[in-house]
């Protein structure tokens, strides 16, 4: 008697689950990986506008307000730290288009920048996405 041809049930089910398994590592990894990237890009673009910070009060004698630096980013790029691109004011995984001025008075998150100032120094946050870490950059004249 001939056997008849295909898999059965169990074999199905064990390449499912194989493939489940895999697809599962394979996502988590992707999904650490852009975070990771997120923020290193956080990390970067801080670093760009605590430059132009400086900057700022290089040539003006004090830091902008959070007033000043929570307008739009082509009046912010424009006004307060010319030469910064309009973009790195836009936190990645923030959901917001390119160019959104993504700082903040309020709290860090892991979706904005957040900035207080006095004339003479200001703090620059944002929190990682992976640790969960508020990471700040301070300025003090």
């Amino acid at each position: 008697m001939k056997r008849p041809r295909g898999f059965t049930i169990v074999e199905i089910a064990v390449v499912v689950m194989i493939i489940s398994v895999l697809a599962t590592i394979t996502i988590l990894a992707y999904n650490r990986t852009m975070s990771n990237s997120r923020n290193d890009s956080a990390k970067s673009r801080t670093q760009m506008i605590a430059n132009a910070l400086e900057k700022y009060y290089s040539a003006n004698g004090e830091y902008p307000t959070c007033t000043q630096l929570t307008q739009s980013s082509s009046v912010v790029a424009s006004t307060y730290l010319p030469g910064i691109d309009p973009n790195s004011l836009t936190r990645d995984g923030s959901g917001l288009p390119a160019g959104t001025n993504s700082i903040s008075c309020s709290a860090a998150t892991t979706t904005n920048f957040a900035y207080t100032s006095t004339t003479t120094s200001f703090s620059l946050s944002y929190v990682e996405e992976v640790t969960g870490t508020t990471v700040t950059v301070t300025g003090q004249h």
